[in-house]
């Protein structure tokens, strides 16, 4: 019997690591696929702005749902943290399209980067540090 629930636990712990490793991939994506759309630097070759903002929504809609359908694997605190950081991005998607319609599309651009690599760098790390702890890569 104790060798069941301990089968039992050990496959519940290799399910929550695999959830952990794909959001977290799926998280880390979306932020790469945001930095591209809203980059002031599109190098030759590089694909369109309207390319651009479809990669960063598909991979936020992606980690969006995968989130969504697996958040019972985290706390609380972890969840907030999850759905500041989803809510922060969509935000930034919206508000960099939405610059074409500022009388001032340029500041409104700087901003937007600003908010992003500002609000985006504490949130990861929060992030990271939780799923860390998460894994046993960090204790408590």
């Amino acid at each position: 019997e104790a060798y069941k629930h301990e089968v039992v636990f050990v496959k519940l712990h290799e399910k929550v690591m695999e959830v952990v490793a794909e959001l977290y991939q799926r998280l880390a994506k979306t932020h790469r696929m945001t930095g591209s759309y809203i980059s002031s630097f599109v190098p030759a070759g590089a694909k369109s702005e309207a390319d651009r903002q479809a990669d960063a929504y598909k991979a936020y809609t992606s980690c969006e749902h995968f989130y969504q359908e697996h958040a019972i694997y985290f706390d609380d605190e972890v969840c907030e943290k999850i759905d500041a950081f989803l809510k922060e991005n969509k935000t930034i998607i919206i508000e960099f399209n939405d610059r074409k319609l500022s009388d001032s599309p340029t500041r409104t651009w700087v901003e937007v980067t600003k908010n992003f690599e500002a609000n985006f760098k504490t949130l990861k790390q929060d992030l990271e540090k939780e799923f860390r702890k998460k894994v046993g890569v960090i204790s408590e």
